[in-house]
């Protein structure tokens, strides 16, 4: 009877191989727009909302990729990209899905928020400055 379990934990092993299991690897999406306030309140939490393009069938949003040095926040979307060899391209696809996210003020100085737009043809990155100031209440 053990050689018998022995044996089908065996193939169930055996069935199961790295190979089968699908592969990703993350990638930050250019923001093609958002909203965010005029200015903060201290203390205060804002949502900011952040639309982008679906690049192909095998890229799924899974947050957003977030930054931050001092009073700056470099901000994208983060996606989870499947490594398959059927997907598919929809560069021509203009539908803009949307990720919000909330903000916590707890500085007193302005912000300084670089919305990731994409690389030039040099692959520098390039990013939208907004800058919000911070009113105290």
């Amino acid at each position: 009877m053990k050689k018998i379990v022995l044996l089908i934990i065996m193939m169930i092993m055996g069935a199961c191989t790295p190979e089968d299991r699908p592969v990703y690897h993350y990638e930050v999406l250019p923001v093609e727009s958002f909203e965010i306030p005029d200015q903060f309140f201290l203390g205060q939490i804002y949502p900011i909302t952040l639309k982008y393009l679906r690049p192909s069938t095998c890229h799924y949003e899974h947050g957003v990729y977030w930054e931050r040095d001092l009073d700056t926040r470099i901000i994208g979307v983060q996606s989870l990209v499947e490594t398959r060899d059927d997907c598919m391209s929809l560069e021509d696809d203009t539908t803009l899905h949307e990720k919000t996210f909330n903000f916590h003020v707890t500085g007193t100085g302005p912000y300084l928020f670089k919305f990731f737009k994409g690389k030039d043809e040099e692959g520098n990155l390039i990013f939208e400055e907004v800058e919000i100031v911070v009113e105290e209440d």
